[in-house]
């Protein structure tokens, strides 16, 4: 595509996903595609983009927030901000606008606030969880991982014999490989998963370790699973995400475990104590989950 001042902003966002597909996870473009679609490509999407000003820019993002979060907000604005670089880059432009645009400032922390046996039968309940698949899939949250991570894990990422997994930079925030070490909850868990791959013939280094035997492929959407994981128990209306802010603030607010090996577990690079644990880190995950296990025991 060869593009000048009268490429509209929707032409470059299609040339930001030819250049950068390849390098992003599928999850992420998909996610991408879907913003641009709701709230950009009908608006400012459809205008030249050598003509928007900052104050184009900033009367779209302040109609935004009249409807939507200003984390979505901000969110939107970051997609755009680097679809417009694509512009500077090329010489359509000298700057990019959206560098002067101002969002409000907003309180972006996750209060969980459950008392310690709250958090410790939410543990416990995954753990005894009977729809197997999924509780496997809710254990590896458990350990810190994100969903798309734990959905996207491949067997060329697991390392059996040598206990240990890869969370790679493709479907990670980290943007780096991070390598862990497995509890052994967890490594019965890739056991079974081995296991039932064998059985349905899909056990191939391609192949996803959390597949559904339904679709032969991967799971796309397991919040139905977790709402009936919920409502069985009786536990608090909680997001699937939240299991991190879960082993987050139980390990650190109630096990007292150190901040730079809560960072590790949970896949965080930008706290810089964590630095300090360079050579044990994959080690440092696996005692954050263990530490947890075991304080189970001990209020049963």
């Amino acid at each position: 595509m060869t593009l000048n001042t009268d490429h509209t902003l929707n032409d470059l966002f299609n040339l930001y996903l030819e250049l950068y597909s390849s390098s992003r996870a599928p999850h992420t473009i998909t996610t991408k595609k879907s913003m641009w679609k709701n709230y950009v490509k009908n608006d400012i999407g459809a205008k030249k983009c050598a003509s928007l000003s900052f104050i184009d820019y900033q009367k779209f993002f302040n109609k935004l927030l009249k409807k939507l979060a200003p984390k979505t907000v901000k969110n939107i604005k970051h997609d755009v901000q680097a679809v417009v670089n694509i512009a500077v880059r090329l010489g359509i432009m000298q700057e990019n606008p959206l560098k002067y645009v101002e969002l409000p400032q907003f309180d972006n922390k996750v209060y969980f606030n459950y008392p310690p046996e709250v958090m410790q039968k939410i543990f416990q309940c995954i753990i005894d969880h009977d729809e197997i698949i999924y509780r496997n899939i809710f254990i590896f949250l458990a350990h810190g991982r994100r969903l798309n991570e734990a959905l996207s894990l491949q067997w060329r990422h697991v390392d059996l014999p040598g206990q240990l997994y890869v969370i790679p930079a493709r479907i990670n925030k980290a943007k780096k490989d991070m390598q862990y070490q497995m509890t052994n909850l967890l490594r019965s868990v890739f056991l079974f998963q081995r296991d039932l791959a064998i059985k349905f013939d899909y056990l191939e280094m391609n192949s996803y370790v959390f597949f559904n035997p339904n679709t032969m492929d991967r799971y796309k959407d397991i919040r139905k699973a977790w709402k009936r994981f919920l409502s069985k128990y009786d536990l608090p209306k909680i997001r699937l995400h939240d299991i991190r802010h879960l082993v987050g603030t139980y390990s650190i607010n109630v096990l007292n475990l150190p901040i730079e090996k809560v960072s590790y577990a949970l896949g965080h690079t930008n706290i810089t104590t964590t630095q300090r644990y360079v050579t044990q880190r994959p080690k440092s995950a696996k005692e954050v989950v263990d530490s947890i296990i075991s304080s189970l025991k001990e209020f049963q």
